[in-house]
């Protein structure tokens, strides 16, 4: 636990916290895309129970979370 900690706090000080929450964006997003059936809360959240939204969702937050890995890396 202590390397996973460790690897977020050099993330956070070499990147940005802007950088640390577009991978955070992008983990969600890419969990919302991948397995989001198998989370209801999540698929309760959207607002939609249908898996077309599901992969809407998912892709848009994916996107703007690697967007802002890109955009705000130093």
């Amino acid at each position: 636990m202590n390397e996973i900690l460790n690897e977020f706090s050099q993330m956070w000080h070499q990147n940005g916290p802007l950088a640390v929450v577009g991978f955070v964006l992008a983990v969600l997003g890419v969990c919302i895309f991948g397995v989001g059936k198998k989370i209801p809360l999540i698929r309760y959240m959207l607002g939609d129970r249908s898996m077309i939204a599901q992969f809407f969702w998912g892709s848009i937050i994916a996107v703007i979370g690697f967007a802002m890995i890109y955009l705000f890396r130093h």
